[in-house]
């Protein structure tokens, strides 16, 4: 989750190309630790795949995850679903799972290409209208809260200032999430990436308020913008990882490493990167809070299913 740290605070007035370009992540943070699940691909070399050698689709399923009958399921439990929202549930859980992932991927993908053309306007126009709307509406920051625009914890982790930031995130939800819509249903993956992307930015907001001024030794808190879908993204993985501990991912596409112990090692380096660098260019608070989150969601939501 390269949560760039945005210079320029929403209504700041006019921002500067330099300003924009300034969260540009450092090649470091773009292949080190920070970002290493976005190289990760989920090849699975003990246990099996739970989607290896599946059975067809069989519509009359009513769990979700496209309705894949012969798969494993979680223990169901008692609904508590509103009713107004049970038909779109049942609906969502009845189409495809790769239409669901699809529309995500493309939903982000709309948002990238919205900071493109916010980009390019100012570049070439010296027009800042855009990336001011953008910045306002789909970035996630204090300013914003306090301005009321709280659907921007919810929106932000649709959005992608960056080229590789984009990329790297969506390598990873296209290879990550299968298994988690097979196991949790197509609507409850959904609510999983959702309710991670809030999770994750009110606890990097809560981090900055709280946690940054006591690891700078008395200082200020940070009140920078942070935006991706990282939190997210480690929800997902850090559910998988739950889910089968066992499993291997290919770090850099080479070297094999448990699902368990990746995401271990992950927690810890960036917990340390968000206690040492607050206010840095990678938000380190965002990752571990979508972490947490898909701990939690594998704790309570499949109460600790595993396979």
């Amino acid at each position: 989750m390269l949560d760039v740290h945005s210079r320029a605070a929403p209504g700041a007035g006019k921002p500067s190309p330099s300003a924009l370009s300034a969260g540009q992540p450092t090649l470091l943070s773009s292949l080190g630790l920070a970002t290493f699940p976005s190289f990760l691909l989920n090849r699975i070399s003990r246990g099996g795949s739970p989607f290896r050698n599946r059975p067809p689709p069989s519509t009359s399923s009513s769990y979700g995850g496209g309705g894949y009958g012969g798969s494993p399921r979680p223990p169901r439990r008692s609904s508590s679903t509103p009713a107004f929202l049970a038909p779109l549930i049942l609906r969502i859980n009845r189409m495809p799972s790769s239409y669901l992932l699809n529309a995500v991927i493309a939903l982000n993908a709309l948002v990238f290409l919205a900071w493109m053309y916010a980009d390019s306007s100012l570049r070439r126009y010296s027009d800042p209208r855009a990336l001011l709307f953008m910045m306002k509406n789909f970035a996630c920051g204090e300013t914003n809260l306090a301005e009321g625009r709280w659907w921007t914890l919810v929106t932000s982790c649709f959005s992608h200032q960056m080229t590789n930031h984009f990329l790297l995130n969506m390598v990873s939800l296209f290879f990550m999430a299968e298994p988690v819509m097979l196991v949790a249903g197509n609507a409850t993956f959904l609510a999983l990436y959702l309710s991670a992307g809030l999770a994750s930015a009110t606890f990097s907001l809560l981090w900055h308020r709280f946690a940054d001024p006591w690891f700078n030794r008395g200082g200020r808190g940070t009140k920078g913008t942070s935006l991706g879908a990282s939190g997210s993204i480690y929800a997902i993985m850090s559910t998988f990882a739950c889910i089968q501990p066992r499993a291997t991912f290919l770090l850099f596409f080479v070297v094999p490493v448990p699902a368990w112990l990746c995401v271990s090692g992950i927690f810890a380096y960036d917990l340390y990167q968000a206690a040492i660098t607050p206010g840095g260019q990678v938000d380190g608070a965002g990752h571990v809070g979508g972490i947490l989150s898909g701990l939690l969601f594998w704790r309570f939501g499949l109460r600790g299913f595993r396979m």
